[in-house]
């Protein structure tokens, strides 16, 4: 694992501040690998609880995933615009503004009960703004 995050703390580096194309198309390659690996997902996570019900996992962890995917696509450009601040008037005639940065590797560790939702939901919001990820499983 320090390779790994080593590796991620490199490539930050090599790249801080993703445009808004490369994190959509971060995003996007992400839902296909979701999709197209559906029924592996689902057999994995069907072993892993002993006979948990596909269509439980389909409703409550693919299906969500997906769907904060698709809300982040939609949304993404404008979560990334500079957001304006209110200036007191003793620093008049000042503006004020935030600029959202990404901070680097995040690291992300999963509770046991739905895994795959709740390792995509905060991996989504940190390819969104830009940071590297690592996903330790519990």
């Amino acid at each position: 694992t320090h390779r790994a995050f080593e590796d991620q703390k490199k490539a930050f580096r090599n790249n801080p501040m993703p445009s808004l194309t490369e994190r959509l198309e971060n995003l996007k390659r992400l839902k296909r690998v979701l999709l197209s690996n559906q029924d592996r997902l689902l057999d994995a996570i069907d072993r892993d609880f002993s006979c948990r019900s596909k269509d439980e996992s389909l409703i409550a962890e693919v299906m969500p995933s997906i769907q904060g995917i698709n809300y982040t696509l939609k949304n993404l450009e404008g979560w990334m615009k500079p957001s304006k601040r209110h200036v007191s008037v003793l620093f008049q005639p000042a503006s004020n503004r935030v600029h959202y940065q990404p901070k680097g590797v995040v690291g992300v560790i999963v509770p046991w009960n739905y895994p795959l939702y709740l390792a995509v939901g905060p991996l989504v919001a940190s390819l969104a703004a830009g940071n590297r990820t690592m996903i330790k499983m519990s």
